[in-house]
C-alpha cells in the first residue's frame, strides 16, 4: 500500500471551475536481495492510496524493497527484511 493522493486530473473544482493537475505514482520497482522481482509503470491514476499486490516466495535470506516515483519525480522508499 502506497500513502498518496493519486488525482486524475479529471475532477473539476466546483467553485475556480478548473480542473487540478493529474498527479498520481507512475512506476513502482519491488526487489528483493538487490534481484528485480516485479515492476508497474502506470500511466493513469488508479486510485487514492494505492494497493499494487504480488504474489512472492522469497528463495534465501534477504531483504525485500520498494521504490516508487510519482508524476512530480518525487519517490519514496521501503524495505521488510
Amino acid at each position: 500500500m502506497v500513502r498518496h493522493p493519486n488525482r486524475t486530473g479529471m475532477a473539476m473544482n466546483q467553485i475556480t471551475r478548473n480542473y487540478a493537475t493529474a498527479y498520481f505514482i507512475r512506476n513502482v520497482s519491488i526487489t528483493y536481495a538487490d534481484k528485480p522481482v516485479t515492476t508497474a509503470n502506470v500511466n493513469f491514476s488508479i486510485s487514492e492510496n494505492p494497493n499494487f499486490r504480488f504474489y512472492f516466495l522469497p528463495n534465501g535470506s534477504g531483504e525485500l524493497k520498494t521504490h516508487v516515483e510519482d508524476t512530480k519525480n518525487k519517490s519514496f522508499d521501503g524495505a521488510v527484511g
